[in-house]
């Protein structure tokens, strides 16, 4: 069935009045958030139109916050991802240091845990590089924490890219992306 595309209603800039723009990442615990309805969406732009996305939002949010102008939900989330890795690289390497001392295995994360100085991402990271190391049935295989390192170098490189853009040293982003590998307990 061949149709003339010319037969089909076009659309006037008077009828996309009603459109606006927002930049809206989700911050939580990747597939458990999504599964649990609870990540919290980061909406830039102008507030009006964040609002249309709400209830959408609540199928799978618990939140959505107004960040900021156009862009800032996006650079949120980047500084989210800054603090979350470098986390992940201070609870990786105190672990270390702690099982090289020979401190009996899960205190630090109970220590750290009671004191409030482990979130709970960080938990996590330290449940699955445990179960790894236990070789636990369940464990994500290499692909997948390369894949994890993976994301995580991207991630942190494009927040350096806005961090240098708008100035900002960055540090401890730095030495986490270098350290991708070892966090995720691929070596290096």
């Amino acid at each position: 069935d061949h149709r003339d595309l010319h037969s089909f209603p076009t659309r006037r800039s008077s009828d996309l009045r009603d459109v606006g723009l927002v930049d809206a990442p989700v911050a939580g615990q990747g597939v458990y958030s999504l599964e649990r309805g609870d990540f919290w969406m980061l909406g830039g732009g102008d507030a009006t139109v964040l609002d249309r996305f709400r209830a959408p939002a609540g199928t799978f949010c618990e939140r959505v916050l107004h960040c900021g102008p156009l862009g800032s939900g996006a650079v949120l989330k980047l500084a989210h991802n800054v603090a979350t890795y470098i986390g992940y690289l201070a609870i990786v390497e105190a672990e270390e240091l702690a099982r090289k001392a020979g401190v009996k295995p899960g205190l630090l994360s109970e220590v750290t845990g009671a004191s409030g100085t482990r979130s709970a991402a960080m938990k996590l990271l330290l449940d699955v590089r445990g179960r790894r190391e236990r070789g636990d049935p369940d464990a994500f295989g290499d692909a997948q924490m390369e894949t994890y390192a993976a994301v995580l170098e991207k991630d942190l490189r494009v927040a350096a890219e806005v961090a240098g853009k708008l100035g900002v040293e960055l540090p401890g982003a730095a030495a986490a992306m270098r350290a991708s590998r070892f966090v995720y307990g691929l070596g290096d």
